[in-house]
């Protein structure tokens, strides 16, 4: 379930702070076929970004090569765990940044 959490968690940070963006990542895996022309447009845009970030992450041959690390323990979460990854590095990196931007006002003053 944990797993299931932080996917959602990288494909919201994937959204760029764009609420409707965020629902429709968020909504994709729920909405099958030609329904995804139920919602607006914006949220289609999100729908479409998901299933785009899923098919990258699944059929990229890095990723694969990466997957198969990780295939034993986790199979179809496999992809998901990938993503996480990147999430989590992506986040780390950013953290940094804001990390180091903070520690330089604090010696400044």
């Amino acid at each position: 379930m944990y797993l299931c959490h932080m996917n959602f968690l990288a494909h919201a940070y994937l959204s760029f702070e764009m609420p409707e963006i965020l629902v429709g990542n968020l909504i994709s895996d729920f909405v099958k076929g030609r329904k995804k022309f139920d919602y607006s447009l914006p949220i289609q845009h999100g729908i479409s970004l998901h299933r785009s970030i899923d098919h990258f992450t699944d059929t990229h041959p890095v990723t694969a090569e990466a997957k198969s690390l990780f295939k034993a323990d986790y199979r179809l979460y496999a992809g998901a765990f990938m993503i996480i990854s990147w999430l989590l590095t992506a986040m780390n990196s950013r953290m940094n940044r804001h990390s180091l931007h903070f520690q330089r006002r604090l010696m400044n003053n």
